[in-house]
């Protein structure tokens, strides 16, 4: 999976990329790591986070299955988590060194696809994460400073911040209306003589984690518990990684990054945000340097000089502005001078 190919002409030009999200922060919840890193630090981070997504790959097996819902796109317009029909039965898989089988997605898909579900059932099913995506999207393009704060943590090794922010993260996505417990929701879209078959299902896959989890803990019931809640966190987290890389794929992460504070009237926020949609759609920071050059001077020509001014000190913050075009300073479209 690659991440940055919405961090629009002015990063690229300056070498800066967001690297992947790599599932492995401190606590669990960090399945979130990125950061800023400019030149070869940043490809360098981008390298090993593929290397380790690879590795996760290999170990997992080319039967792992998992979800489709990994961050190489998807259906509908967000590219997130697809639910389709599999014949034969779900069992939870073991390696040959007794560790559960994970796929790239949630259990719940997996669990699913396993049960002959009708078109219907897998219709209401596939709402289902549909909205969840939705959710998580608009709370990672909404909390990239929390999210930043919670990575920085986790790298420090800094336990205590790291679960307060993590629970910080965790009641923003619940008062947004995203469920702890997936498979609850699930569950209730699923024909109710079908709801057993599904919570036994998941009870078994559940339980196996947690006994893996705590097998170097004594493997006793409060260590299993445990192990079953950092499981949880984990895909949690893993959730998140997704969401992000989408939301960069599709334009949304650099547009609301580098708008959100400029006070834009209803016409330009939707001007611009299809223009840094149709900006990744043309390949973002891999787009030929014409197609950056336009898409630069097209936002910058539809914000006020305020706007702009504001706009450039978030970029001069960062190392990553380029000088205008001559004239450019004085540029106003139809419309921009009073944000509208």
């Amino acid at each position: 999976m690659r991440a940055g190919g919405v961090i629009w002409a002015l990063m690229a030009a300056a070498g800066v990329v967001l690297p992947a999200a790599a599932g492995e922060a401190a606590a669990g919840m960090a399945g979130v790591a990125w950061a800023w890193q400019p030149g070869e630090a940043g490809a360098a981070a981008k390298e090993k986070a593929g290397e380790k997504a690879r590795e996760k790959g290999r170990e997992g097996g080319a039967d792992g299955g998992g979800g489709a819902g990994g961050g190489g796109g998807g259906a509908g317009v967000l590219g997130g988590p697809r639910v389709g029909e599999e014949e034969g039965g779900f069992r939870v898989r073991l390696t040959l060194e007794g560790r559960v089988r994970r796929g790239e997605g949630r259990p719940e898909e997996e669990v699913v696809r396993s049960m002959g579900l009708g078109a219907e059932a897998l219709a209401a099913v596939a709402r289902v994460f549909e909205a969840r995506g939705v959710i998580l999207e608009r709370f990672v393009v909404t909390n990239l400073d929390l999210l930043t704060r919670l990575n920085s943590a986790g790298g420090a090794g800094d336990t205590a911040a790291v679960f307060g922010l993590g629970w910080e993260a965790v009641s923003k996505l619940s008062a947004m209306g995203m469920a702890w417990r997936l498979e609850e929701e699930v569950e209730r879209a699923l024909p109710e003589e079908k709801r057993g078959e599904f919570r036994r299902l998941m009870r078994d896959y559940w339980r196996a984690a947690g006994r893996e989890r705590a097998a170097n803990e004594g493997g006793g019931a409060l260590a299993r518990a445990g192990g079953e809640f950092a499981e949880r966190v984990e895909l949690l987290g893993q959730e998140i990684a997704r969401a992000f890389e989408r939301a960069d794929r599709s334009g949304d992460l650099a547009f609301y990054y580098l708008m959100s504070d400029l006070s834009l009237s209803d016409r330009q926020r939707v001007k611009l945000r299809g223009m840094f949609a149709d900006y990744a759609a043309a390949g973002g920071e891999d787009a030929p340097e014409s197609v950056k050059a336009t898409f630069f001077i097209g936002v910058v020509a539809h914000l006020s000089a305020e706007q702009r001014e504001r706009l450039f000190a978030r970029l001069r913050a960062l190392g990553v502005l380029p000088a205008l075009p001559e004239g450019m300073d004085g540029v106003e479209v139809e419309g921009n001078g009073g944000g509208g």
